[in-house]
């Protein structure tokens, strides 16, 4: 769990490295923002059965687009809360495309992983609460239209595989729908 995290949070660091260097040609990159709506809300449904969130729960990452590729590092948190239990889904992740362009530079293809770590944590008072956790690794598919040179919509489809802290595992689908926002 601690390699997971330190491996999220470098990550985390290079996208920011990458953004800011000026080295690069202005063509080469993009970044700027991300957010997902989907199912990414049903991990929630395969670890614990008493976690329900929106399909609506919108996720945010820093996208980063070099030459071909898109690195995206975000972050989904959800909580749900009543007078004696708080409930709480974090979702860390990274994702890494191949990206390639489909027609005209208007729409790109896209193809990868993505890696999340989701934590579950259950507060039933002050003193007592529970902490469970999971790996999801998500071979995604996606198309990507771009609407104008700082704006696209696209479509991914995933398989998800998850691995939580008990060594049980499960395999599930889902797609979202991502918009990006590029500086």
């Amino acid at each position: 769990m601690k390699r997971v995290k330190i491996y999220f949070i470098s990550m985390l660091i290079l996208s920011a490295i990458f953004s800011q260097d000026n080295s690069l040609p202005k063509e080469s990159l993009k970044h700027g923002m991300s957010i997902t709506f989907g199912s990414e809300s049903a991990y929630g449904d395969l670890i614990r059965s008493d976690f329900s969130t929106s399909f609506l729960t919108p996720s945010f990452s820093y996208s980063v687009q070099l030459k071909n590729y898109i690195f995206e590092p975000g972050i989904n948190l959800s909580r749900e809360w009543d007078d004696s239990r708080t409930k709480t889904m974090t979702i860390l992740g990274l994702g890494i495309f191949k990206l390639k362009n489909l027609y005209n530079n208007n729409i790109n293809r896209y193809f990868g992983l993505r890696l999340n770590t989701v934590v579950f944590s259950s507060k039933y008072d002050s003193e007592h609460g529970d902490e469970d956790s999971a790996q999801i690794f998500s071979p995604t598919y996606g198309l990507e239209y771009l609407i104008n040179g700082n704006f696209s919509i696209s479509g991914e489809a995933s398989i998800n595989y998850l691995i939580d802290d008990s060594d049980n595992k499960f395999m599930d689908t889902s797609s979202k729908i991502v918009f990006r926002f590029y500086l």
